[in-house]
This record gives C-alpha cells, structure tokens and sequence, in this order.
C-alpha cells in the first residue's frame, strides 16, 4: 500500500458515502489538531474510471485539511478495490474513531453487520453450518453481543422513527426505543380486543336495561352512557379494562342539585367514586382530575388521592382561561383565570404519548352549556397524550358530555355516567351530533 502525496483539489468524494453529517465543531478540534501535530494517520484513497481518484476513507481528516489551507494531504492508494472492501473500510474506520453521532454509530453498525451477512450469509441459530452472526459483529467492534443487538434494534427503530436521530445519546434512544415498543403492544392490545362482540367491546357487563339507558352509535369504537349514579354501576366495568380517567367531580358548587354545596359531601363522593375506579384502571393508566383550587392549596385532594392508593406527579396540568373577567374584588385577589388538575396514575405510569406543557389555553366554542364545561381541544388533549386509538376513557361525572365527544373524535372508546336526567339529556344529545 503505497503513501504519497496527492493535491486536496484532485480527491472526489462519492455522494452514496455512508457519513452524511459532520459535527463542526469536530472539525474545527481536529483541524487544530492537525495544526499542531500533522496528519498521523494517512487517508485511504482509490483510483477510479479516467484515473479519478475518489475518498474511501478520512472524510473528516480531508475537510479538516481544507480548513487549514493544506494543497496537499498524505494518502495511501489502495487498488482493484471492490464495493464491499470499500464500504466496510469506510464503516469500520467511521466507527473506531469514535467520531459518529449516536445515530450515526448504530446505523454504521447495523450497515457493517449487514454487508458481513450479505458476503458469507447470515448464520442460523444453534446451527453450526457457518454464517455471520451478531457474535461476529460484536466480536469485530470489540463490544459484548448483547450491545451490539440493542444497537441494531435501535437502528432499525431509527428507519422507522427517522426523528429519533435528533437525540443527543444513546440512551435517550433507548428509552424512546422502549416508549415506541410499549405502545405498539398497546395497539396491538386494542386491536386483539376489538375482536370481540360489540356490547362487549366497551367491557361493559351486561345490565337491566330498565335500570340503565345506553347510548350506542353504530361504531366500532362506541361510546357509551349510563344514567345512573357511578357508584351503583361502575360495578359492571370489567377489571382492568379503562385506560384513562378523566374527570370534574362535583365540588362545592350551587348548580348541583344531588351533591349539595357542603363540600364534605363531594369530596367523600369523590373518594368513593376512586376507590371503586382503582381495580377497573389498567396498570399504569394515566388520570386527570379538575378540583378547586383552595382545595388543591390546602392539599385536601392530593391527600385524598394518595388515600385511595394512586400514584401522585409532581406536577399539575392547568387550564389556562385568557377570556375570563376579573372578581368583584379585582384589587384585593388574583384573577382566577385559571383551573387545575391534579395528574396521577394507577400504579407506575405509563409514559404520555409526547411531551406537553402544564399550561394549556382553551375556549369554550359557543355558548357554554355547563357551568363547569371544559374547552373540547382541552378534553382532546388530555385523550391524545394519554392513549392510543381503541383505548378507553372513563368519566364518572360527565356532566355535557366533553369527554366523549372528545373521545369519539379522536376515535377512542368511553364510558359515561351521569345521574342527573337534565344533564344527562345534554350529554347524550352533544354525542349524537358527533355523529351527524
């Protein structure tokens, strides 16, 4: 292998090279390197067709070059080069110079890994005919098998999520790697369940339909509402079937006609109501609970919900209303634009679909029907970010209806109950327009 110098103008770099993006601030490390010390490892270079010569490896070391304003640069000239001695040259330096973005790196392994197979053939398990293996593999790059697997797992993840190459390390790709595999056996969950007939799809038991109304659109994701009082028949929701709550109990407020305004009374309503929840939640089932804020204040509910055995954040979701008009009082308190709910979970959580901010802006479209009606894109994102498709939502005081009318937007299954026969009407009639 013969090394000489050869003009920077007179090297042509393939555009089918395996490195697509260099990090300049590598560059400018390794220019000024080269700066001080030269060059200590040559390039590798090949004659081509009309005696071009063409890169096969020390991309980097050449633009470092460049930066430097070298016209010349050492390089070994390699001859009668194939493509597969090319490419695994290129991968294998690419590799051991550590220089590869982690996207990158396992992509280059994952490609290494394939060309090997490709040229002596993949070897089969608990065969000993020969072949190429991850062993092989592992074994070329000086790292353990079970490394060089999650790193092929998680370049072929890359091909599906080309977003994950945004991420800084390897092991935020590997945690976002274990996020995608989480919910696609969620999908795969919901799908194997629709199997199922279609009363049962809601894993609704069957009831006395003259003790309970229905609402059942003609759909594969349906969504249901009882009016009964949740407490009387949550009873006939499977076990571990729900995988969302979403909820506004009815706190101190006038308009409730059953609850009363002795706020001692919702909140024991709401206990109740958990409790009887608890074992119905899928483990790790995320939760939403709108409460008043001098309640959350004083930490009566966040108590209340430890009580009941569910798992607390840290954080709060806030809903923030830019529209509504300051107290009576505009001087002597803060303007309450805003409402809260305490996020918890059955058991450990499970990750949310994508990130989202505690704050959250939404208008109620229209005239308000509920007093305590929350904005549909509100409704919807708490869905969004809590299930996938299929997956059901319950609200064992749905009041207008907001989240399943959000629900069967976003084509997720619900359960409602609602014991007042005025609001129930509401919910009922706002859910039929879904349809329309």
């Amino acid at each position: 292998m013969k090394v000489r110098k050869i003009r920077l103008d007179d090297i042509n770099i393939r555009p089918d090279r395996q490195r697509k993006f260099i990090d300049d601030t590598y560059l400018d490390e390794l220019s000024e390197s080269m700066r001080l010390t030269g060059l200590i490892h040559p390039i590798v270079v090949e004659e081509g067709e009309k005696d071009e010569l063409f890169l096969v490896s020390g991309e980097c070391r050449l633009r470092a070059a460049r930066l430097l304003g070298w016209k010349e640069i050492d390089a070994s000239l390699r001859e009668d080069l194939d493509q597969w001695e090319r490419e695994v040259i290129e991968l294998e330096e690419n590799l051991r110079r550590k220089a590869l973005t982690p996207a990158e790196e396992v992509l280059a392994k994952e490609r290494l890994d394939k060309v090997y197979r490709e040229k002596y053939g993949s070897a089969e398990f608990g065969s000993n005919k020969g072949g190429w293996g991850i062993e092989n593999t592992a074994r070329l790059l000086g790292i353990s098998a079970g490394t060089a697997s999650t790193d092929l797992q998680l370049a072929r993840a890359l091909k599906n999520n080309p977003e994950m190459a945004k991420l800084k390390t390897k092991a935020q790709m590997k945690s976002e790697y274990k996020r995608q595999q989480a919910i696609k056996s969620r999908q795969l969950l919901v799908l194997l369940k629709g199997k199922q007939d279609e009363r049962h799809d809601l894993d609704v038991k069957d009831t006395n339909a003259q003790e309970t109304e229905t609402y059942m659109p003609d759909t594969t994701r349906p969504v249901i509402i009882l009016k009964t009082d949740t407490r009387d028949s949550i009873t006939h929701v499977r076990d571990e079937s729900i995988h969302c709550l979403i909820t506004d109990p009815p706190w101190q407020v006038e308009h409730d006609a059953i609850a009363g305004t002795d706020p001692s009374t919702g909140l024991e309503l709401t206990k109740q109501v958990l409790l009887l929840l608890k074992p119905k939640l899928v483990d790790g089932a995320l939760c939403w609970l709108f409460c008043a804020t001098k309640h959350l204040i004083k930490g009566t509910i966040y108590k209340l919900v430890l009580e009941c055995g569910y798992n607390v954040f840290e954080q709060i979701f806030i809903w923030y209303k830019p529209h509504i008009a300051h107290s009576s009082h505009p001087y002597g308190e803060i303007k309450n634009d805003y409402e809260p709910a305490l996020f918890f979970s059955n058991g450990k959580p499970r990750d949310l679909m994508y990130p989202i901010f505690a704050i959250n802006e939404g208008k109620v479209l229209g005239r308000k029907i509920h007093p305590e009606q929350k904005p549909l894109e509100i409704m919807e994102k708490l869905i969004d970010v809590s299930t996938v498709e299929g997956e059901t939502v319950i609200d064992p005081f749905c009041g207008s209806g907001q989240v399943g009318v959000a629900a069967k937007k976003l084509n997720r299954r619900a359960i409602l109950f609602e014991r007042q026969q005025h609001w129930y009407d509401v919910a009922l009639s706002n859910l039929m327009e879904v349809d329309k």
